[in-house]
């Protein structure tokens, strides 16, 4: 069972003596199941404050301390305050200064790249909380967490760059080369050219696709209307391409 380390602050309208520490001792072995974690010492800065700090079984802490203070309240003499904390344990200073460390790196990483003036997004033009992007390496507004799921927006330049493009295609597919001379992202695309040129051309990329091929515009098998395929607002299936207004209706 996970296990929490607890301090119980008692003081006393006296000062210390070896009952003190003794009640103090005898009171935090039962309430821990590992005896070996109690220790009693003098509170820094304040002589007449004993500590008890030993380990319990992990619980709301507010449970812990109403059990807990009622036993040392019952049976420490000349008490007049207690009180309860609850420390982390080594490994969660650990995890905590590891932690610290990376946030201290990070910013002073990001202060060092303020200085290069390409510490740009390449999208929007902002200069605050930026990352590299995987696939090419270029400054972009770290801001993901932006996008609300399933809402479709547009409104994260890295996740444009990352859904919306050639560059990021080619790099998650894992194709060697350049993206833009990539005979395999060429042929994934080969059913629907359209969008291969505008996943190669649109303004969420870093450099465009040169000379992109003519392609037929995609218009509705049922009303003759052009779809522009980047857009969405429209359905596919076996008889073809229908837009907006000529999808059936689910609810009908």
């Amino acid at each position: 069972m996970a296990s929490m380390k607890v301090r119980v602050y008692v003081t006393l309208s006296v000062e210390p003596a070896n009952r003190h520490s003794d009640a103090m001792r005898s009171s935090a072995s039962s309430r821990t199941d590992d005896k070996a974690s109690v220790s009693v010492f003098t509170a820094k800065g304040d002589s007449r404050t004993l500590v008890a700090e030993f380990t319990v079984p992990k619980a709301r802490q507010m449970d812990v301390v109403d059990r807990i203070v009622q036993e040392f309240e019952d049976f420490v003499p000349d008490a007049i305050d207690f009180s309860a904390s609850f420390p982390r344990s080594e490994a969660d200073e650990r995890k905590a200064k590891r932690a610290s460390e990376r946030a201290k790196a990070k910013r002073a990483a990001a202060r060092e790249a303020r200085k290069d003036p390409a510490y740009r997004c390449f999208i929007c033009g902002k200069r605050t909380k930026l990352v590299k992007t995987e696939c090419c390496g270029r400054w972009i507004c770290d801001d993901e967490h932006k996008y609300q799921l399933f809402s479709y927006a547009r409104n994260s330049c890295h996740r444009n760059h990352r859904r919306f493009t050639l560059c990021a295609y080619h790099y998650d597919n894992g194709h060697k080369g350049d993206w833009k001379t990539c005979p395999k992202c060429r042929d994934d695309f080969k059913d629907e050219l359209e969008m291969f040129v505008w996943y190669g051309t649109n303004e969420y990329n870093w450099e465009k696709l040169p000379d992109p091929p003519a392609y037929m515009p995609t218009t509705c098998a049922k009303c003759g209307k052009v779809i522009r395929l980047s857009d969405g607002g429209y359905s596919h299936g076996k008889d073809g391409y229908l837009c907006g207004s000529c999808m059936p209706n689910p609810f009908a």
